[in-house]
């Protein structure tokens, strides 16, 4: 029985340390740069061309109509990275990548034609707001502007020397380039103008996602995020608990929140998450090191991630770990009383050393840290009703213990 309950510890640790990001087959180890789902279950991703030494130079699309269980490679003719691929509905979507290249498909992927997007340039990002009107940008500081689905493509100049990293198209009029250092471009008359946007950032921008025509975040590098709520006039700084560099951005609703990054070494990615608007920023632990590219939410809690070496994540939940139930058959620590309404007190038995212990409530969450030797007691009154559970560390192992908040 020890044994048993040990394992059922360390499975409870596990789960709890990786959350519930799960990593998919994606029949591919080319990197992925962009993911886009149209519902929970048709999505696509595109990425770079071969990399394994086949002679297959055609840059990677995969599909799935699963959610996800499996990805079927549709690629195009081109041959060349596909950087961003954004789809209008089941039928009618694009992607875009190295040397102008813009390709449309009209049957979900089955056939892709190639368009003449008007320029030479890389296109890294693609967003559409209708089957007609569509947006794309360059490296090389242009934006792209289609008013019939792409039949004909208008650059457009925005007048910056910067490198273009990322778009986000609001409406016809409202639009938001991210300049790859601490400005950001705006225009209020669909890219016939730009107007220069000082975001006060300490590092480079990498990525720009807004909720609503003046509600946006900025991320970048040594995890420096910025958050405007008029429209870019003014930028206050949030803090994102990390030093990662911080490379996409994705709101699922106003106030739900995601961001990928990396550190610095290359060697660790993370997921950032927020439900409050960017107040506060909670870390979820990956169990991949490799490089994030693009993160995009189908709904509130079903989310899907990509990257290199052909990773794809999945979650369903959130990304939240799963609390497991703790078996009740130690006696090392009492907590009571149990159901618990203002206070909590927690008492070790026969221990005399400092004691670290947490709070977690039912979705994984870290909501109290504290320590104790003997005794402590913890003010509940806050909480909300449920379930919740506490773990104590004392260096060498951990004892949990559930309770409940009436």
């Amino acid at each position: 029985m020890k044994k048993i309950y040990f394992l059922l510890i360390a499975i409870f640790i596990i789960n709890f340390a990786n959350g519930q990001w799960v990593s998919q087959n994606s029949g591919t180890l080319r990197e992925l740069y962009s993911v886009y789902f149209v519902n929970t279950n048709l999505g696509y991703a595109v990425g770079e061309s071969d990399v394994t030494g086949s002679l297959d130079f055609k840059g990677i699309i995969l599909k799935t109509t699963n959610g996800g269980t499996t990805w079927t490679n549709i690629s195009s003719s081109y041959n060349g990275y596909l950087y961003s691929v954004y789809f209008i509905n089941a039928s009618l979507g694009y992607a875009c990548g190295e040397s102008g290249v813009m390709l449309k498909t009209t049957n979900g992927g089955m056939s892709w034609t190639s368009q003449n997007s008007g320029t030479t340039d890389d296109i890294k990002s693609i967003r559409f707001i209708d089957a007609n009107i569509g947006y794309g940008c360059t490296v090389n500081n242009s934006v792209l502007k289609t008013t019939n689905g792409g039949t004909n493509w208008t650059v457009l100049s925005t007048g910056t020397s910067s490198s273009l990293t990322s778009i986000c198209v609001l409406n016809a009029n409202i639009i938001y380039l991210n300049c790859g250092n601490q400005f950001i471009l705006k225009s209020t008359n669909g890219g016939l103008n730009w107007t220069t946007l000082f975001t006060g950032a300490t590092q480079p921008l990498i990525d720009i996602y807004f909720t609503d025509t003046i509600t946006g975040y900025a991320v970048g590098d040594y995890g420096i995020i910025m958050k405007t709520i008029d429209g870019g006039t003014s930028w206050t700084s949030q803090t994102s608990g990390t030093n990662e560099n911080l490379n996409d951005v994705f709101f699922a609703d106003v106030n739900t929140g995601y961001i990928i990054g990396y550190d610095v070494s290359g060697v660790n990615s993370i997921v950032l998450k927020t439900i409050n608007g960017g107040t506060t920023w909670t870390t979820q632990n990956l169990n991949t090191n490799n490089h994030l590219s693009d993160i995009y939410f189908a709904n509130l809690n079903i989310g899907f991630i990509v990257g290199a070496l052909g990773t794809i994540l999945k979650t369903t939940n959130g990304g939240v770990a799963s609390i497991q139930e703790i078996p009740e058959n130690n006696n090392k620590f009492l907590v009571f009383p149990n159901p618990v309404i203002n206070e909590l007190t927690i008492e070790m038995i026969g221990n005399k050393e400092k004691v670290s212990f947490e709070i977690y409530n039912s979705i994984g969450l870290s909501i109290y840290k504290g320590n104790l030797i003997e005794k402590t007691t913890v003010q509940t009154s806050s909480f909300a009703p449920g379930v919740y559970i506490i773990k104590l560390n004392n260096g060498k192992i951990f004892e949990f213990k559930k309770i409940v908040k009436e």
